[in-house]
């Protein structure tokens, strides 16, 4: 009778705990919904695209959601692992992958100990345990394919004839000094403005090329980099997710805070935008009224 007893206690109190779990679950802060989970989106989109994951959420379980949830190029059929030269990781496994032009010469040894020459038109690499992986389209192979860094013996830039001792080290400083590396940092430097001239680009439902030249434009403006192109804009802004109007107005209001000139240069882009088209959509008009009552704002506070 007594064990009975103690099985129906012991069920009970596992009831009770599973409920109180799931009331935890459902008020942790790291998984939000509606507003909240838009906004950590958007911050996620961000630390992956700049590689600054210290912007994302501070949890060691959303940071590792983020780190999970990037997404990668593509690792070829598995049958290519089975055949001559296969791959020499999967760039799944990379870390933060940085796209890059690079065409090198490579003196390799694979991991079964075969030593090739090889002619490699790099596109991405990143971090690979403690070393590198790049991949890029070999010409031995007439495919794709991954090389770790340090399986490479020699390496010469075709285009330079540059001996490149630290192969890492030169793709990196390749991606520093590239239009889409500017662009990341001023996706960090400015990512309330160029998602707000987004969320107004998207108003009416749709992006037009005009649109996203304005917003290029903008772009090249604030980071005085000529080299920034519509396609790089475009495939930056369009990999976020599109703000919801409260998240816009957020956005409105911390770059308000930060000078008259910022929100006048947004208010700018934002009124181009929307003489792109004959008509202005209600949306449109919402976004541009939000503006111009914080610019209202800011100027009477001047006068004060």
């Amino acid at each position: 009778m007594e064990g009975i007893l103690l099985l129906l206690v012991f069920i009970a109190a596992a009831f009770f705990l599973k409920k109180r779990g799931n009331r935890l679950f459902k008020k942790d802060p790291i998984l939000p919904t509606g507003q909240r989970l838009s906004e950590v989106n958007a911050m996620r989109d961000l630390a992956i695209r700049t590689g600054n994951s210290h912007i994302a959420p501070t949890s060691k379980k959303t940071q590792s959601n983020i780190k999970t949830s990037i997404a990668r190029p593509e690792v070829g059929p598995k049958k290519d692992f089975d055949q001559p030269g296969a791959w020499e990781g999967s760039f799944w496994d990379v870390d933060l992958p940085k796209s890059v032009s690079a065409v090198l010469q490579l003196d390799y040894i694979d991991g079964k100990g075969q030593r090739t020459n090889r002619t490699v038109d790099v596109r991405q690499f990143g971090r690979y345990g403690n070393g590198c992986l790049l991949i890029g389209t070999c010409e031995l192979r007439k495919a794709t394919r991954t090389f770790r860094t340090d399986r490479i013996k020699e390496c010469v830039d075709t285009e330079t004839g540059e001996l490149i001792e630290n192969v890492q080290k030169y793709l990196e400083n390749k991606y520093n000094s590239s239009p889409e590396a500017k662009m990341n940092n001023l996706l960090f430097d400015e990512f309330d403005t160029i998602r707000a001239l987004y969320y107004i680009g998207k108003a009416d439902g749709r992006l037009t090329k005009r649109e996203i030249t304005i917003i290029a434009n903008t772009c090249r403006d604030m980071s005085n980099e000529s080299k920034i192109t519509d396609e790089i804009v475009k495939k930056t802004i369009t990999g976020l997710d599109i703000p919801s109007a409260q998240a816009f107005k957020m956005a409105i209001t911390r770059i308000s805070k930060d000078g008259m000139e910022k929100l006048e240069r947004l208010h700018g882009a934002a009124k181009r935008i929307i003489e792109t088209e004959k008509t202005i959509h209600s949306s449109e008009q919402e976004a541009i009224d939000y503006i111009e009552k914080r610019l209202s704002k800011l100027v009477a506070s001047e006068r004060v």
